[in-house]
């Protein structure tokens, strides 16, 4: 799933059950569409905090 938190959404804090179980995952790649389309996670919000999550 790819995740875009926008830059009007500030204060968030995302809050996963440790790194070996809790995942965002997404399967593109910069060699097929850019590195800029290839996030799997977006963040332009401020003061956005991510704990205990792996993205891949």
């Amino acid at each position: 799933e790819k995740v875009v938190v926008p830059y009007d959404k500030p204060f968030i804090f995302l809050e996963g059950e440790g790194r070996t179980s809790t995942f965002i995952t997404w399967a593109d790649t910069a060699a097929r569409i850019g590195t800029a389309g290839s996030a799997t996670f977006t963040s332009y919000a401020p003061n956005f905090v991510a704990r205990w999550i792996s993205f891949n």
